[in-house]
């Protein structure tokens, strides 16, 4: 599946859809695996360390093998990854800054505005064409997720502007990856974006001191090594390859309901009414966006025919 994503330059709305969901599933079991790794002890910074090392050694030893040294890292766009690199660790340094400075629940508030500011920004600089369904759905599907988080924003500080940073690099990350285009190697994505991480983390990763590294941190440091370079990778692929942003972006709100559920298995984490009525709601709207771009193409193929 993963490898006609990757050879293919065009994808259906379906498949974008899921792709997405997977996606953001792995992005959620991330979260999930680095929640615990900090717990546990260990720094941040050391963290997204050790995770860029592993993927960016692979896959560059498989990019020399394939087009020699001096064409591994070649591309058209250096620019935009450069760009791309910065959104990255933006959204590393004002996320870090937010949730040191807010509750969980107004962080959460402010990020998942993230789809609105995408699909904004795709309607300003690429002319996509946004429907008012598609928007409606995006808009309900944030009410469900503010009916989840219930912030609480009478008391202003610094941290909301921080969040409303890392929202901006969010959105900045994946419209750059829609300018650079379905042609380039999406391996590249992950390697640049690695490279941008690492470089801005080493320092600060060794101002602390490790814990004792059991047998169980090491097994989650695999797996979070493999689930977000696999998440980058997919999300890249379809941001550059689906039939527009609209169709992506509103399955963002989905990480709540996979932090709700793995929450509750790996944490103990019982969700409160809130949390389910909500979910409800942003289920029901991927549903529906899957299904209103299932009957659109099939209505566009009766045209055709």
């Amino acid at each position: 599946m993963l490898r006609n994503l990757l050879l293919s330059t065009h994808i259906s709305a379906l498949h974008a859809s899921c792709y997405a969901i997977f996606a953001f599933f792995l992005y959620s079991l991330s979260d999930a695996m680095a929640k615990y790794l900090m717990a546990e002890g260990y720094d941040r910074s050391f963290i997204l360390v050790i995770n860029s090392i592993p993927a960016t050694v692979i896959l560059t030893a498989f990019m020399i093998k394939r087009h020699g040294i001096k064409n591994a890292y070649h591309t058209q766009f250096k620019k935009l990854h450069i760009l791309r690199g910065l959104a990255l660790i933006g959204i590393t340094f004002f996320g870090l800054k937010a949730l040191t400075l807010l509750p969980l629940t107004d962080f959460y508030g402010i990020v998942f505005s993230t789809p609105f500011v995408t699909t904004l920004g795709a309607y300003i600089f690429f002319k996509e064409k946004i429907t008012m369904t598609e928007f409606a759905c995006i808009a309900i599907g944030f009410g469900g997720v503010l009916f989840i988080a219930q912030p609480d924003y009478d008391h202003f500080n610094i941290g909301y502007l921080y969040a409303f940073g890392a929202v901006l690099c969010v959105s900045s990350a994946g419209l750059i990856v829609r300018r650079i285009g379905r042609e380039e190697n999406p391996f590249l994505f992950i390697i640049f974006g690695n490279i941008a991480i690492f470089a801005f983390n080493i320092i600060p990763s060794t101002f602390h001191t490790l814990p004792d590294i059991t047998l169980d941190h090491f097994i989650i440091f695999v797996i979070y090594c493999i689930t977000i370079p696999l998440a980058v990778l997919i999300m890249s692929a379809i941001f550059a390859r689906a039939p527009s942003v609209a169709v992506i972006v509103p399955f963002q709100y989905t990480q709540i309901i996979w932090g709700a559920l793995i929450g509750y298995v790996a944490f103990a984490d019982i969700p409160q009414i809130n949390t389910v009525i909500g979910s409800s709601v942003v289920i029901a709207c991927g549903l529906f966006i899957i299904l209103y771009h299932k009957r659109k193409r099939r209505r566009e193929l009766r045209l055709t025919d």
